[in-house]
């Protein structure tokens, strides 16, 4: 796997989920579940979808979107997100490469102090495949996005710092939302969006 830096510019467990939701979150408004689900309070509050948690360092919460046939290779997300209530275990953004029957797949995260972090999980276990610091980190929301294209995959926040990666691996199965730590995350705009074949 060959991974490059560039500077660009510079599970879902079963619980309550109300009729409508007035958080636009695109394609993912129909499967965000709102209600307590173990450390996680999942909230709608108006434009942003809300998990926080207040009582487990360690714990993950995601929400993904299945590809469909034939689109995987071809896709772009982005997602915007605010850290509320930040604590040293504080990590929130994408989580991509989804494989549902292994439970293997990676997270492109961001820190509260603007540490960057590209994370694979395996069946046994998970490691780091690059951490730094993001460019461009604003004190309010910032937008995560993900694209795949080139024959791999381009990972940005705010369009500034960016992880090219030509790993096959990264451009198939689910990708989403992810939630990582102590912390309340707020989440709006979620987009995803296929490229004409």
């Amino acid at each position: 796997m060959n991974i490059r830096i560039a500077a660009l510019s510079a599970l879902c467990a079963a619980t309550l989920c109300g009729p409508a939701s007035a958080f636009d979150m695109g394609k993912m408004n129909r499967i965000l579940e709102t209600g307590q689900s173990g450390a996680w309070d999942q909230r709608d509050e108006g434009e942003t979808y809300v998990l926080d948690n207040d009582s487990d360092p360690t714990s993950i919460r995601y929400y993904f979107i299945k590809p469909n046939a034939g689109h995987e290779g071809t896709r772009s997300v982005s997602v915007e997100l605010d850290f509320r209530d930040e604590a040293a275990s504080t990590r929130g953004g994408l989580i991509f490469g989804f494989d549902e029957t292994d439970k293997s797949y990676y997270l492109f995260v961001l820190g509260p102090t603007g540490e960057l972090t590209l994370f694979q999980r395996k069946p046994d276990g998970g490691k780091i495949l690059f951490k730094g610091t993001a460019k461009g980190v604003t004190d309010g929301f910032n937008t995560f996005t993900l694209v795949e294209a080139d024959g791999g995959v381009r990972l940005e926040v705010n369009g500034q710092s960016a992880i090219f990666t030509d790993s096959e691996a990264m451009r198939t199965g689910a990708l989403g939302i992810v939630a990582w730590g102590e912390g309340e995350f707020a989440f709006r705009k979620f987009r995803l969006s296929m490229a004409a074949n």
